[in-house]
């Protein structure tokens, strides 16, 4: 398959943002799906800020079952339709090839945080009431994140069972700490929170299996440890899911999509061995 009718493929799809509807000062994610090859990596630029924009974190590249996700994180700073510019990509293949998809435009549409008055009027106004939360119907997102642990979970038990008890602590006895409970927090929605909380989970395990991944590293760090150190696990795997873990803990990250990171890395701790 030749590389130039892979970037014809891409051209097709266009920028995503995330929340649909921001406001002025909140932070927006920008992602695209790439369908390529396996054996396709990306080289990505970070973002030239200016007066409308400002990039909060570099940009990130993770794979999953539709192909490459080029994600960038920047906060609006300018009601209206405004545009981010992407620089450009470049697609790299084993034999050396390279590919460069040309720069792109992600448009934004700000809301503003304070709507116009008439400036006539110089007499303050009372303040608004409370604007009434609506209630969150969290069952479906719990049903969905506890039935996912729980499974990986089970898995992890039946896979690790025969193998020799741990060892005792120094007050005698076999006692684990318990975990806080992941899918609290995103029913609560605090997806930040659940966010955290899988990331120290996998680190944990990283840390038990290879000392020196200890958890003060940084996650670019701990994947150098794991990749030098453990040939046979995931590599790909392990960066893209403790780097994802990373920007939606500072980051205003969906709930649906920590969820399935959530379970995405549950997963990979328990095959971790």
């Amino acid at each position: 398959m030749m590389l130039s009718s892979v970037v014809v493929g891409l051209v097709q799809a266009a920028w995503t943002t995330w929340p649909r509807a921001p406001s002025v000062g909140d932070s927006v994610q920008l992602y695209r799906w790439f369908r390529v090859p396996a054996e396709v990596r990306a080289r990505v630029q970070p973002l030239a800020g200016g007066g409308v924009f400002e990039p909060l974190a570099d940009p990130t590249i993770s794979r999953d079952t539709l192909g490459l996700v080029v994600r960038y994180v920047v906060a609006m700073f300018e009601p209206g339709r405004q545009p981010v510019v992407i620089p450009p990509i470049e697609l790299l293949r084993p034999n050396g090839a390279t590919e460069l998809v040309p720069s792109d435009t992600a448009w934004v549409n700000v809301a503003p945080v304070v709507t116009e008055r008439d400036p006539s009027r110089r007499t303050p106004k009372p303040s608004e009431p409370p604007i009434a939360r609506l209630p969150r119907r969290a069952e479906p997102l719990v049903i969905f994140t506890l039935l996912s642990v729980a499974i990986t979970v089970g898995w992890a038990v039946l896979r690790r069972r025969g193998r020799s008890p741990p060892p005792l602590d120094p007050n005698g006895g076999r006692g684990a700490a318990t975990d806080p409970p992941v899918a609290r927090w995103l029913a609560a929605g605090e997806p930040k929170a659940a966010a955290q909380v899988a990331a120290e989970r996998l680190r944990r395990r990283i840390a038990e299996l290879e000392p020196d991944a200890a958890l003060g590293l940084t996650p670019e760090q701990c994947a150098a440890i794991v990749s030098a150190r453990r040939p046979s696990w995931p590599l790909g795997e392990v960066a893209a899911v403790l780097q994802e873990l990373e920007n939606a803990r500072f980051t205003r990250a969906s709930p649906l999509d920590v969820a399935a990171l959530v379970v995405r890395a549950e997963r990979l701790r328990a095959s971790l061995d």
